[in-house]
């Protein structure tokens, strides 16, 4: 008999009631392992670095005009009205694809904006609270080990890509920045300037888009009033040279067809200044495309570690733990029980693997008797 629980009389393998009676009669077992990985828990969840989230969103504007001009017609009446049916149907459809929500969550992952945010200055944590010191990102998060400058930014760089996200929400068109830093102050400041960086990224890639907008509409305006010109000038020496068109229906109607083509040339010309004008306009706009939704402000609770989550849940994994270790002991033990002979040959085989580990091995020096 072993712990009070006799073993089958028929020599079998262990049923599940002996197994579970042995796990019981091993409680105290359990109950210390509970305890020890509860302690352990609440040691490493006062010894872990703690990690504060800063929280920043905003409101992605889609760009409903695009680059068909400002008129409701043709084909930008027809993307307009395709783009209002598609919503109106749940799904997201736009002419430009930098404005949809994924592209944002892209964007604050590149190793441009992360490489700005790197190298930007901010107020160092690591001084006194009264202290004024700065320092930039790379100085406070980034490795000291590494001898290039390029070494210590590339793993900066890769850090902060695990560091900080940008969580986009396809329906809303609304975008959350993270950043989870040792410090709540530097995790806000860094999470409102990934936003700052994606609307200065918004604007210069708006503007850059309108320069070279206004450049081909500048030659287009340009080679317009130029065909203009050349129809005008047809029709004034039509007119200078068949005064008395009125009574032949032949020069009437080439005089018709004259007019005809000055009204398209006009027409085209008109539109291509009108896009002229406005890619102009665009090229200076500095208004924001994306509206900050939330600031991120200094967190008063931390992201990690949360104490008392992790205390609950050690509690259940000492407890899972614990009947694992006793399970396996019953299980080993119905085992030599039901197989000394090998039970024997095994206990032979771990001695004399201990007695070959290296600590055992070491001789001992000789006492001299010699004084």
């Amino acid at each position: 008999m072993t712990n009070g629980i006799a073993p089958t009389a028929d020599g079998g393998g262990m049923s599940f009631a002996e197994w579970l009676a042995q796990v019981l009669t091993r409680w105290k077992l359990i109950a210390w392992t509970v305890v020890v990985v509860v302690v352990m828990t609440i040691i490493m969840s006062l010894v872990a670095d703690p990690i504060w989230r800063g929280r920043a969103s905003f409101l992605a504007v889609p760009n409903k005009g695009g680059s068909f001009g400002s008129s409701g017609g043709g084909l930008a009446g027809l993307l307009g009205g395709a783009s209002g049916f598609a919503s109106s149907l749940g799904i997201g459809l736009t002419s430009d694809p930098t404005t949809s929500p994924e592209f944002y969550k892209e964007l604050v992952a590149s190793r441009e904006l992360l490489t700005r945010l790197a190298l930007a200055t901010y107020k160092d944590p690591r001084k006194p609270p009264e202290g004024h010191g700065t320092a930039t990102l790379m100085e406070i998060i980034g490795p000291t080990k590494w001898p290039t400058p390029e070494r210590r930014l590339e793993i900066t760089v890769i850090r902060l890509g695990k560091l900080i996200r940008a969580n986009p929400d396809t329906k809303t068109n609304l975008i959350t920045v993270t950043a989870d830093l040792k410090w709540p102050e530097l995790a806000a400041r860094v999470a409102n300037y990934a936003t700052a960086l994606v609307d200065t990224f918004n604007v210069q890639q708006r503007q850059s888009r309108a320069r070279f907008r206004r450049i081909f509409a500048e030659a287009q305006a340009q080679d317009a009033q130029a065909s203009l010109r050349g129809a005008e000038d047809r029709l004034r020496d039509f007119q200078q040279t068949n005064r008395q068109y009125q009574q032949s229906p032949e020069l009437m109607f080439e005089q018709a067809r004259l007019r005809r083509q000055v009204d398209v040339e006009q027409d085209v010309y008109l539109g291509v200044r009108r896009e002229l004008e406005t890619s102009r306009l665009d090229e200076v706009n500095d208004v924001p495309v994306i509206t900050v939704v939330d600031s991120a402000i200094t967190p008063t609770y931390r992201q990690w570690p949360k104490r008392t989550v992790m205390t609950v849940a050690s509690v259940f994994v000492g407890f899972f733990l614990g009947v694992l270790i006793a399970g396996t002991l019953a299980l080993v033990g119905g085992w030599s029980r039901r197989n000394p002979a090998e039970a024997d040959d095994l206990r032979v085989a771990l001695d004399d693997l201990a007695r070959s580990l290296p600590l055992r091995r070491r001789a001992r020096a000789p006492v001299s008797d010699d004084r």
